[in-house]
């Protein structure tokens, strides 16, 4: 070790010696230098000995072989300051992000460069690591250097064209000629909340109607999986039902295919950790703006992630029609709807426990099913004067809710529409309570609160 040491620093004082600027001597590679020298320990054992706060694993170099750190931070051999700094050796981790933890860390030297391990998975295509996560984070290659500790992770795309997740079904349409993917109702419940990826092929062969693309997911297609964390959907699926992914608890962030050109309401229906939904490629039919979901011209709102952190949001003017269950499950504290909404569809804000304040344009008429069912926190909300319907559960466990008017103009009452509601809470109604007469016979079920009538 004494011998290989020499050589290592004899080849530094060369450096120093021939006058090499600091950053060839950063790519310098110590540990194949002493490779070359004999050396038969591993990477890591190499640098962890050169870490030593004095010489071999922190002896005081004396020997006057053994290299030693000196005051001035200088490696020194004997008596001999070589004039390379401590921080010349530095050396940093690389740590790989696999899915699998199987590939190791690696240290390497400050400056140098590693040649990257090539993972394999079924069902993909390995793309590179990444210096990060999402879109925006840069590639990182067997060329650059490394100048701290790093976390790499790798990104993947479809590799072949039949391979699938088990547990699929898939339904030929004799009518556009392709095949619908779903989950096969065969699969047992275990299975079922176990499963943690789906894959979708780009193509199937049922053996009757022959080779043909996959192209759509059916409704509520994979409904109830809570423990999928990655569902890759080929760039051949052009439409996604209702309810496809309703469920999927785990699920944080979903790439859409290019070609979407239908996408079911509700698709994302209590996706409670959804963060991130974007499009392989530009998208004609749909766009995704601050993380939300978007028709193209921003005239209907599809979807806002249930996992997203912001505390408030502000539908934009553009947006004239909002679709049903586009705010379940948010963590939205406040929510002004545009001024161009006219109704509230159902199950929109349904089960928002931290939702406290709404703002309703005066165009609303209509409040749908379960619009704010189980929002527990909201303490505020006035309703608009020309509204004219209001759907089933539509203010169901509302408990926090003390008054609400009801203008005159309301004409439909849905059943069960406040239930739940204690006899702390009160109702005011601006119109008779003979107008009730034509409401749902059970609008007040399991409701205590008190109501005020405008006789």
């Amino acid at each position: 070790m004494k011998k290989i040491f020499s050589i290592i620093c004899s080849f530094i004082l060369l450096f120093v010696f021939v006058g090499c600027n600091e950053p060839k001597l950063q790519t310098m590679d110590l540990y194949v230098l002493a490779v070359e020298a004999g050396y038969i320990g591993t990477e890591a054992e190499f640098y962890a000995i050169l870490e030593g706060q004095n010489g071999e694993n922190g002896l005081n170099g004396q020997d006057g072989e053994t290299p030693f750190i000196g005051e001035n931070g200088h490696w020194w051999i004997g008596e001999t300051d070589t004039g390379v700094s401590v921080e010349t050796l530095q050396v940093f981790t690389v740590t790989f992000q696999d899915m699998n933890d199987q590939i190791p860390d690696a240290l390497v030297q400050s400056g140098s460069t590693i040649d990257l391990p090539i993972p394999t998975r079924s069902g993909y295509r390995f793309l590179g690591w990444y210096a990060g996560i999402g879109t925006d984070c840069t590639k990182f290659t067997s060329f650059d250097g490394i100048f701290c500790d790093l976390d790499l992770y790798p990104k993947w795309e479809a590799s072949t064209e039949f391979s699938h997740s088990e547990g699929l079904s898939f339904t030929y349409s004799e009518m556009f000629d392709y095949y619908v993917v779903q989950l096969d109702d065969g699969l047992g419940g275990f299975e079922r909340f176990h499963l943690e990826e789906i894959i979708i092929p780009s193509k199937f062969d049922d053996g009757i109607h022959g080779v043909k693309e996959v192209s759509s997911i059916g409704f509520s297609a994979f409904s109830g999986c809570v423990s999928v964390r990655n569902i890759l959907i080929p760039e051949t699926v052009s439409s996604i039902g209702q309810f496809a992914f309703g469920n999927m608890w785990a699920l944080e962030e979903i790439v859409l295919p290019s070609g979407l050109s239908y996408l079911g309401e509700g698709a994302f229906s209590h996706c409670k950790n959804l963060k991130t939904i974007s499009f392989r490629a530009p998208n004609g039919t749909y766009e995704v703006v601050d993380g939300v979901l978007y028709g193209w011209d921003r005239s209907v709102l599809f979807c806002y992630p249930a996992g997203k952190t912001e505390t408030s949001f502000i539908v934009p003017d553009s947006v004239n029609r909002i679709a049903m269950k586009a705010f379940e499950n948010a963590a939205l504290a406040e929510v002004n709807l545009g001024a161009r909404i006219t109704e509230i569809p159902s199950f929109c804000f349904n089960d928002c426990k931290n939702l406290i304040s709404v703002s309703i344009p005066e165009n609303v008429t209509i409040i749908g099913n379960s619009v704010f069912g189980g929002c527990d926190a909201l303490g505020s909300l006035s309703l608009p004067g020309g509204l004219t319907q209001i759907g089933d559960y539509a203010f169901s466990d509302c408990l926090s809710l003390v008054n609400l008017t009801v203008p005159a103009t309301v004409s439909a009452v849905g059943a069960s529409a406040f239930l739940n509601w204690s006899t702390t809470q009160t109702i005011s109604f601006q119109c008779s309570s003979s107008a009730s007469a034509a409401w749902h016979a059970d609008w007040m079920a399991y409701c205590q609160a008190n109501l005020i009538w405008n006789e």
